[in-house]
């Protein structure tokens, strides 16, 4: 009696665990969908970020040459 008693509880555990995960299933797919879209707009913030501190470095470049360019200039009309 004892093993039949224990079994109809484990099964009507089971059956309650069952219907807890039934029940989460949904709210964990929507949570993953989430990350999935959050991961892809930091991945995208991130290229933002390299494209924009490339674009940086590139007039930064540019303005170290013009004022090198500028700066011998001033030094050869010195002369």
């Amino acid at each position: 009696m004892d093993a039949q008693a224990a079994l109809a509880r484990s099964r009507k555990h089971a059956t309650a665990l069952q219907k807890q995960l039934d029940r989460s299933t949904p709210e964990l797919i929507g949570l993953k969908d989430i990350i999935r879209i959050l991961e892809a707009a930091v991945a995208e913030a991130q290229k933002m970020e390299s494209l924009a501190e490339a674009e940086f470095k590139k007039h930064l470049n540019k303005d170290l040459s013009e004022d090198i360019i500028i700066d011998g200039l001033e030094q050869v009309l010195q002369v």
